[in-house]
């Protein structure tokens, strides 16, 4: 918009690109050039710099993901820079503000736009984690009253680390140990403080007139890594021996099938020093104890 003063009137207007009212409208970016005469002909010339200042841009974004899977209290903000302020939001949720709340895993995506009606569009990603759950190993109690049933739990998704809590029990490991038949329950907790649980039974093992698990002999104990084990014979039998780190893995394993006693040399000096537990198993009934390697 060009203003004049003094000449005489009428004034006649006239722009590079053709225009010839007083303020030249829808111009692009670069120079133009007006020329402005009165009524008697008389003339002056300006040229005017069209600047481009651009479209608004997104220079800062920032998303809290979902703590726990199925969760909804995800939010997405975003900070705009350039263009013409004030802007406008448009999100794909409705929304008409820079930041949004209450947000459940998904994409979501903001159009800009900034009082000369240029536009800019972003997604962004709210994540969640997979959904939390767990599974309980158990292994069954030798009889009504004997406490050497075992619990295990294997969690998954979530966020690790994660923690127990028993019902039958202060502890906070993967593994309880000392357990008579009966129902139980654990709840586990992630890292996020999301939370599944679950019950299980700890079974009554059959009984067999084989040799007993209860009656095995392991030593010496504790010692480097090689232990004798001896199962009195008693008919044939269905042995397994298992080994156990103390938070509830697998470490070592041996089966026997239909054998009559078991007087055999282990070595498990491949297994790191520390306290286990050997779990001797015949004909389905179990018996636990302690064994240490140093």
């Amino acid at each position: 918009t060009v203003s004049v003063t003094g000449g005489g009137s009428p004034l006649n207007f006239m722009w590079s690109n053709g225009q010839t009212a007083p303020t030249a409208i829808n111009l692009q970016a670069g120079q133009y050039m007006v020329v402005i005469s009165d009524t008697n002909n008389c003339q002056d010339s300006l040229l005017i710099t069209v600047n481009n200042i651009g479209a608004p841009t997104i220079g800062n974004t920032l998303v809290q993901h979902i703590l726990c899977h199925g969760d909804s209290q995800g939010t997405a903000s975003i900070v705009v820079t350039g263009g013409l302020p004030p802007y406008a939001y448009a999100w794909n949720t409705g929304d008409t503000v820079a930041a949004i709340s209450s947000l459940s895993a998904g994409i979501y995506t903001v159009t800009v736009t900034d009082s000369n009606n240029c536009q800019t569009i972003q997604s962004l990603w709210v994540l969640e984690p997979a959904p939390l759950s767990v599974t309980v190993s158990t292994f069954a109690a030798s009889c009504s009253s004997c406490m050497d049933g075992i619990a295990t739990i294997n969690p998954t998704g979530g966020t690790p680390p994660y923690s127990a809590m028993w019902s039958n029990s202060a502890s906070s490991g993967h593994s309880v140990t000392n357990l008579v038949p009966g129902t139980y329950w654990v709840q586990v907790t992630d890292s996020n403080g999301c939370m599944v649980a679950d019950t299980f039974i700890i079974d009554l093992g059959v009984g067999s007139t084989a040799p007993q698990a209860s009656q095995f002999r392991l030593f010496p104990n504790p010692n480097t890594g090689v232990f004798r084990l001896i199962i009195e014979p008693g008919g044939l039998a269905d042995i397994r021996v298992e080994i156990y780190d103390q938070i509830g893995h697998l470490a070592w394993q041996m089966d026997k099938m239909q054998v009559n006693g078991i007087n055999e040399q282990l070595n498990m000096q491949e297994l790191t020093v520390g306290a286990y537990l050997i779990r001797v198993v015949v004909n389905g009934v179990s018996t636990v104890r302690k064994l240490v390697i140093r």
